[in-house]
């Protein structure tokens, strides 16, 4: 593969390079193709910049396998699924190829039918490759499914759950999922402790019991108001009650989500392997550590001043845990959210209220957003989406108040993404400066809806400090303007 990639990585048109090594006569053209697909598959779990050439050059690709493939990876790293007539077509001519179809092919063609929400496609794509049967396939994907089927009524569900059949981890995992398809009460946070440690391998249940459970136990009562957001409709209606509340009274309020990226902010718990893989993933730079430190230091004083923090719920801890996994260290995504959990142990002061990180997922639609704007004197959003893209796609829900866009350098798979704002300087090098520009703009009873990463919980701190009512959104901005930037995993 290295050689391939030097190759490939010196031509100034990748494509035709591609093109020439798929058409070699001395090599049989599909095991020249499963190569190149291999290829393709490193360099988009390696996040390679090589990868975004290629796919900038998609349609000049010949062999058809070999352009919807990289088609629908392509759509999956930016987020911007192919659209389902698209897909179908892609899907029909790869049948007729026929194309051997790898897991990972297989895996990535479920994510499109899961995010263009055809439970028909996802059907069309086990039955085209029926060597990976549901059941054999990792939990989001069954997850998604059943998420579908339960739109659909009990009927479809029962169909889909047994196709999934479910581990006794993963009865857990979806229980919500088969409370909303009217099969039986959902559990509440404070059960499911309970219920994970008895899912869960002894090793991790030890580890569950003595790294996570205690967190929970030693939070006051009252704190923990909102964890049940999910499948409680009056903590919901309570949750954006509070919002608007301080909208009203222009009280100014800081809600900051935390998952496993912000294990970043507590840098005496994390490794620095650790850190700058985050940093490659998110900027495509290694930051200099004077300002590695800076920022993690500048995210630890924002969370220390949120009055509402998102915090790891055991939902999450269930969603991610795996029996196979073995322990909780052993997983990048996990062992953050143990970390952070730690972090917020130390923090001083009793006042912030919390609820479950995933709360964007679960209350901040559009609907309710435009809600909100009713009660505040303006509007502003700090994004990585060009000031024109959110415009044209919000502007209609938030009619009756001033609107504002702060624009911030996209994340690095986003970039080339026209829909996004482009720049020669990654976020880190700048942030500096847009803190300024947030604290300027959010003034008392300004909602300002931030969508910037782990970074974005020091503008959070900035519009809060200067009067405004600080939402930290995340990707849901995407979604509003009908990006899917998010895994399948990650929504709730």
């Amino acid at each position: 593969m290295a050689w391939l990639k030097r190759r490939i990585e010196a031509a100034d048109n990748p494509a035709d390079r591609l093109n020439t090594y798929a058409n070699m006569r001395f090599i049989p053209r599909r095991l020249s193709l499963w190569v190149l697909d291999l290829f393709l598959q490193t360099l988009l779990s390696e996040r390679d910049p090589l990868f975004t050439r290629i796919l900038e050059q998609c349609d000049d690709i010949e062999p058809d396998v070999l352009r919807i493939l990289l088609q629908t990876y392509g759509a999956e790293y930016r987020g911007v699924p192919v659209s389902l007539q698209t897909f179908q077509t892609n899907l029909a001519t790869l049948k007729v190829a026929p194309w051997p179809f790898t897991r990972v092919n297989v895996l990535y063609l479920l994510l499109a039918a899961l995010k263009n929400e055809s439970l028909e496609s996802v059907r069309d794509v086990l039955n085209t490759a029926p060597a990976f049967p549901l059941h054999k396939l990792p939990p989001a994907y069954k997850i998604g499914a059943l998420r579908l089927a339960a739109r659909e009524g009990k009927a479809s569900y029962t169909e889909w759950y047994h196709l999934a059949a479910p581990n006794p981890l993963e009865v857990l995992q979806i229980q919500d999922i088969a409370s909303a398809a009217g099969f039986g009460d959902a559990l509440r946070h404070r059960d499911m402790g309970q219920a994970l440690c008895a899912a869960l391998p002894a090793p991790m249940r030890a580890e569950l019991e003595t790294r996570v459970l205690p967190f929970y136990a030693a939070q006051q009562e009252h704190q923990m108001r909102w964890m049940d957001c999910r499948h409680d409709a009056a903590q919901k209606a309570s949750f954006i009650a509070d919002i608007a509340d301080h909208l009203t009274r222009e009280v100014p309020y800081n809600l900051i989500r935390l998952g496993d990226g912000e294990a970043y902010a507590f840098a005496d718990k994390l490794s620095l392997p650790h850190a700058i893989k985050r940093e490659q993933a998110w900027w495509g730079v290694t930051l200099d550590p004077s300002l590695r430190a800076q920022i993690a230091q500048d995210m630890h004083r924002a969370i220390a001043k949120a009055n509402r923090l998102g915090i790891p719920s055991l939902f999450r801890f269930a969603r991610d845990s795996h029996p196979s996994l073995g322990s909780y260290a052993d997983h990048v995504s996990l062992a953050g959210l143990i970390h952070v959990l730690d972090g917020v142990q130390e923090l001083h002061g009793s006042t912030r209220l919390y609820t479950e990180e995933r709360i964007h997922q679960l209350c901040f639609d559009l609907e309710t957003i435009g809600q909100l704007s009713h009660h505040a004197r303006k509007v502003v959003i700090v994004s990585s989406l060009r000031q024109q893209t959110i415009a044209d796609k919000l502007r209609p829900q938030l009619a009756k108040v001033p609107f504002e866009v702060i624009e911030v350098p996209t994340h690095t798979k986003t970039r080339g993404n026209a829909m996004f704002e482009q720049s020669d300087q990654p976020l880190p090098f700048v942030y500096r400066e847009i803190e300024a520009h947030v604290a300027q703009m959010a003034t008392p009873g300004a909602l300002v809806l931030i969508a910037c990463g782990s970074l974005g919980k020091v503008f959070c701190a900035a519009a809060s400090e200067s009067g405004g009512v600080a939402l930290d959104v995340g990707a849901m901005v995407d979604y509003w303007i009908g990006l899917k930037t998010r895994s399948i995993a990650d929504m709730a």
